[in-house]
């Protein structure tokens, strides 16, 4: 056995090594839009790239994605290419409109770095908003998926409105959207 061999720098359990895929999940229990709280979402992005993670998963992002025309998709796309340079991203959210901001549930599946340039394809769960994806070229024509899934958990619903989408105390979970699209779907 060589004493000399030299171990990857190693900080919370993360190898700073280059020409590897470094991936990080995370249930973030949602991004934060407010003027006080956005640089901690700021600071949370730059974070992933100081450690270099390529993939990032976030689930329970909590954001209405096509707000306004998609002004936060936007900001955030802005804020991520800020630390990543170059960027993929990949967002999903159920269907149900909201006018702000916060929207419960939701994911966010970015490649930064060199592997974005091996984006193959990406993609969500386009009703539902219950995953999204991004496929990357491998080495010898094999592909690798990072498939970034969150999780609906059950919760009783005493009174629920069908219907009453916009502003309704019942669709303030991630879990009650779900129970307003599956009527509607048949």
């Amino acid at each position: 056995m060589s004493t000399n061999s030299v171990t990857p720098p190693v900080e919370w359990g993360v190898y700073k090594g280059d020409n590897k895929i470094n991936y990080h999940f995370q249930n973030i229990n949602g991004l934060k839009w407010s003027k006080d709280n956005f640089p901690l979402t700021i600071e949370a992005i730059k974070n992933m790239a100081d450690y270099k993670f390529n993939i990032v998963g976030l689930v329970e992002t909590n954001t209405e994605w096509q707000l306004q025309g998609g002004r936060t998709l936007r900001t955030f796309q802005n804020s991520i290419k800020k630390s990543f340079v170059q960027a993929s991203i990949s967002t999903s959210a159920t269907n149900i409109k909201f006018h702000t901001e916060y929207k419960p549930g939701g994911t966010a599946t970015i490649t930064g770095g060199p592997l974005h340039t091996r984006v193959l394809a990406q993609g969500t769960d386009p009703e539902l908003g219950r995953w999204s994806y991004i496929i990357l070229q491998a080495k010898n024509i094999k592909n690798i998926t990072f498939l970034n899934v969150y999780r609906v958990c059950h919760q009783n619903t005493d009174i629920h409105e069908f219907n009453n989408r916009v502003g309704s105390r019942n669709l303030r979970t991630f879990f009650t959207q779900q129970l307003e699209y599956m009527p509607n779907k048949g």
